[in-house]
């Protein structure tokens, strides 16, 4: 009979294991689907960063498209826990490291470094004959070769002082990085993680700055800390409005009953 009743109470136990099994992965799902499809498609488009061929564009677009469902799919996560959320955000963009950049790259780094050489990369376009002693094996990246300098000064300082650690992709490519990271902190001070999602597991901004190295991200940085900041001046000055009018009619009421 005790036997019986071990094995009824092990089935039970069993039976009690798999449902809350299966109602972890339910509600997991979303969570487990989204940050499977966003790593797969990132490590889909790694080979692809180069545009020059057709073939090339249509793999980075089955890509993207994978990331896309995943990021769509993330919307229907109910929540994230900050080490899911920072792995998945973090393990994402250091895999578009190693991906071919976009061509403007190129020019960050040319006028880093001939910045650090003495030259003004607004004086002087990259095919000048005063650079031509300066070529580099990646010269020949650069995209409008016969045009100065565009960038904002600021920027330019930028690219210098990575030019004057490493005048390579990695380096710029990381330094993007960290600026895209720290707009992903930001929101996470304003939002929930889970609508900062929008933001960290979005295919574009994935791409863009870790993957095809564009330096976007450095003046998005600060553009969302100072809207932050203005909100929350903002909140504070609506607060101490509240607190006023709050100790106004307390000391209204106050004197209404000494009159009385």
């Amino acid at each position: 009979m005790a036997h019986t009743d071990y094995g009824t109470d092990t089935r039970i136990r069993i039976t009690e294991m798999t449902l809350f099994c299966v109602s972890s992965i339910r509600k997991n799902l979303p969570l487990l689907l989204s940050s499977f499809l966003i790593l797969v498609g990132t490590v889909f488009i790694v080979p692809y960063g180069g545009f020059q061929e057709a073939d090339i564009v249509i793999k980075f677009w089955i890509g993207i498209s994978i990331m896309s469902l995943g990021c769509i799919i993330s919307w229907a996560i109910p929540s994230i826990n900050y080490v899911w959320f920072w792995s998945i955000t973090i393990l994402a963009r250091l895999i578009l490291i190693s991906m071919e950049p976009g061509d403007d790259i190129w020019r960050y780094l040319w006028e880093g470094y001939i910045q650090n050489l003495g030259f003004s990369p607004y004086d002087l376009a990259p095919n000048a004959l005063e650079l031509i002693p300066y070529r580099t094996e990646w010269w020949s990246l650069m995209n409008h070769p016969d045009t100065s300098a565009i960038y904002p000064p600021l920027i330019q300082l930028g690219f210098r002082f990575l030019a004057l650690i490493s005048p390579s992709v990695f380096v710029f490519k990381f330094a993007f990085i960290l600026a895209d990271l720290g707009i992903c902190w930001l929101l996470t001070r304003k939002f929930s993680l889970q609508k900062t999602l929008i933001y960290a597991w979005n295919p574009l901004i994935l791409y863009s700055f870790a993957g095809g190295g564009h330096y976007d991200s450095w003046f998005i940085l600060p553009l969302v800390g100072a809207w932050l900041v203005f909100v929350e001046e903002g909140r504070r000055k609506k607060e101490e409005e509240r607190r006023k009018d709050r100790s106004w009619k307390k000391w209204m009421g106050t004197q209404t009953l000494v009159e009385e």
